[in-house]
């Protein structure tokens, strides 16, 4: 490291296997001169060695926050930094000569190239390399072990989110929350911004906004960290007690002003059987920001429970909302403990009035594995003549939230704040503990879900599907 030198090179190589901010912060005045930097750093990463790239990915999607060069992505239309594909691999070149590559790949119009067509060069052959790498990933697909094929997309990356894509934390399905992803992008999904407010009644009403949610993750400079509730399908009148869960996943009053933990509560509607609402088993509300008041926050996190009247499953690391709610003499909304986290954690001395904890391993891979499942059910299958599928659509193609999508395809077990994810998880969970309710929603097809997937000519999303919630059937709520 250059500290209290004069750097005349500065390089740091695969960036991406541990924290280099601070370093870099500290090197940079040994290369400040009175013109600007006196040489140009280099930070390399290497595809597929990113399981500590945070600062990495920060460099990279904001090259000129930091000062560094901006490349407009084709595929994203995003500015970040240099990025090189699998398709520039080495077992795809061809031979040429440099006098063709200028006029045919740089359209040079040079009159005298005879010496320029003597000198052979191997380039990318980018058809063969695109071909070669859908081949090996359709290859792997097959190998039962899922962290080969993660690694076979980050070793040889198409777009640059393949790049900080970790083999060792994420247990989700990256790809199909990719298409969803994209999906959305290309429909302009986006939910109804809202305001909150309780009227002179005391019942819950809201307000349009033009206040628009956050749009990145993970947060980036300049970011306003104030944003709306999204409004995804409204509450029916009189919502029934047990129709609608919520997760809530707060942050501490405590943490830096500048820490990228936000607030999330993700409202969840279970199936049920009234005539004319069609959403089921979905998200149909989220409220995830971190205004400069915190009371702010807990008031729109109440108030969005109210208006679903949400059995609601909190985290209960910080107790702060735990005791805004009942502060307001809210707390019947609030789930306790769960009994059956002695089914998880036989042992645990935890003892909260209300909520759940995430401090044991058992109990995050527990709710891992309930938003997992969610994710990946089968939620309609068409099958051709000789019975075999030629259409499926899975449960990740009900989330409605690009940003709650976006954390599922960088989740890491290990660092970072998730915020998004740890609330749905809540909801799945809690919705999963639950007695299944009678009944499914009309066949009917839901227009405003249909819509996403028209053009197709095939059958929707929802018509015909079937819930996670297939086992005993009693009673219709609790």
């Amino acid at each position: 490291m250059a500290a209290g030198a004069t750097a005349k090179t500065f390089i740091m190589d695969e960036v991406g296997k541990y924290p280099f901010a601070s370093a870099f912060k500290a090197g940079e005045p040994t290369i400040k001169g009175e013109n600007g930097w006196r040489t140009v750093p280099l930070l390399v990463g290497t595809g597929g060695s990113f399981d500590n790239g945070a600062d990495a990915e920060n460099f990279f999607y904001n090259p000129e926050s930091n000062n560094f060069l901006a490349i407009e992505d084709a595929v994203s239309g995003r500015k970040t930094g240099l990025f090189l594909s699998g398709l520039y691999r080495m077992d795809c070149k061809k031979e040429t000569s440099l006098g063709s590559w200028l006029r045919e790949e740089r359209g040079m119009d040079i009159k005298d190239i005879t010496e320029l067509d003597k000198i052979k060069i191997r380039v990318s052959d980018k058809e063969k390399a695109l071909a070669t790498i859908e081949s090996e990933r359709e290859n792997m697909k097959r190998n039962p072990d899922r962290t080969l094929y993660l690694k076979q997309i980050m070793y040889y990356p198409l777009t640059v989110d393949e790049c900080f894509l970790s083999s060792s934390d994420n247990i989700f399905d990256i790809e199909g929350a990719k298409r969803q992803k994209n999906r959305l992008a290309q429909v302009e999904r986006t939910g109804t911004p809202v305001v909150l407010y309780q009227d002179e009644e005391g019942g819950v009403k809201h307000d349009f906004t033009d206040m628009l949610p956050i749009s990145h993750f993970p947060l980036q400079t300049g970011d306003s960290k104030d944003a709306p509730v999204i409004i995804y399908e409204f509450p029916v009148d009189n919502p029934p007690y047990g129709l609608y869960v919520a997760g809530v996943d707060p942050y501490r009053q405590g943490k830096a002003q500048y820490s990228s933990s936000l607030g999330a509560v993700y409202i969840y509607k279970r199936m049920h059987d009234i005539v004319g609402e069609k959403y089921q088993d979905m998200f149909v509300a989220s409220y995830v920001a971190r205004p400069d008041k915190k009371e702010v926050w807990e008031e729109q996190a109440r108030l969005l429970i109210k208006y679903y009247n949400a059995r609601t499953l909190c985290e209960n690391d910080d107790i702060s909302f735990i005791e805004y709610m009942k502060a307001k003499g809210d707390a019947h909304y609030l789930e306790r403990q769960p009994e059956w986290l002695k089914e998880i954690v036989p042992n645990t001395t935890v003892q909260r009035d209300y909520g759940i904890h995430r401090s044991a391993d058992k109990i995050r891979d527990y709710l891992h594995a309930c938003f997992k499942k969610y994710m990946e059910e089968k939620v309609y299958e068409e099958k051709d003549e000789e019975g075999n599928t030629v259409k499926q659509i899975l449960g990740v193609y009900k989330i409605l939230d690009p940003l709650l999508l976006e954390e599922v395809i960088q989740y890491n077990d290990k660092e970072g704040n998730y915020d998004r994810v740890v609330a749905a998880e809540l909801a799945i969970a809690q919705a999963m503990r639950m007695d299944p309710i009678f009944g499914r929603v009309s066949q009917a097809k839901d227009a405003r879900v249909a819509a996403i997937y028209s053009g197709r000519g095939k059958p929707q999303l929802f018509n015909g599907s079937k819930s996670i919630f297939t086992a005993r059937k009693r009673k219709l709520f609790v």
